[in-house]
């Protein structure tokens, strides 16, 4: 088992997109796996309008 020293560090970052388009929203989550060595979506909200 190896200990937390040994271990590679791995970056986290948490991103908060508005789409001008709903349309591309498969598009730029497709491209976010592809660029990334994971990737988790943590929600998908409706444009909020007032």
């Amino acid at each position: 088992m190896t200990s937390p020293a040994e271990t590679t560090w791995h970056y986290r970052f948490f991103l908060d997109v508005e789409l001008s388009k709903q349309d591309n929203d498969d598009k730029v989550v497709q491209a976010l796996h592809n660029l990334s060595e994971s990737c988790k979506i943590l929600g998908r909200y409706k444009p909020w309008q007032a």
